[in-house]
């Protein structure tokens, strides 16, 4: 499996606010992190995507939309692009 990069990254809040840069730190974030209450369908479909672009069946920018959506369906999203220091 390849960690493939995001080209820009995605900034969520799950249990504390992390930059995610690519498909294996999204991965673990869905697998590890992910509130088990907010596992929908987006949930599922993004972590399948991510798993495709590791294995080089899918772009990385599809996992990464994906990725977004499934943040969106949780109320995670925080941004696009590196988190803005104080």
């Amino acid at each position: 499996m390849r960690d493939e990069p995001f080209d820009v990254p995605v900034t969520v809040r799950a249990g504390r606010q992390r930059v995610v840069r690519s498909t294996v730190q999204a991965a673990f974030l869905l697998v590890d992190r992910w509130p088990d209450k907010d596992r929908g369908p987006e949930y599922r479909f993004a972590l399948q995507a991510c798993m495709d672009a590791m294995e080089g069946r899918r772009a990385a920018a599809s996992a990464r939309r994906a990725f977004i959506r499934a943040a969106k369906e949780a109320a995670l999203f925080v941004r696009e692009g590196k988190a803005r220091r104080h």
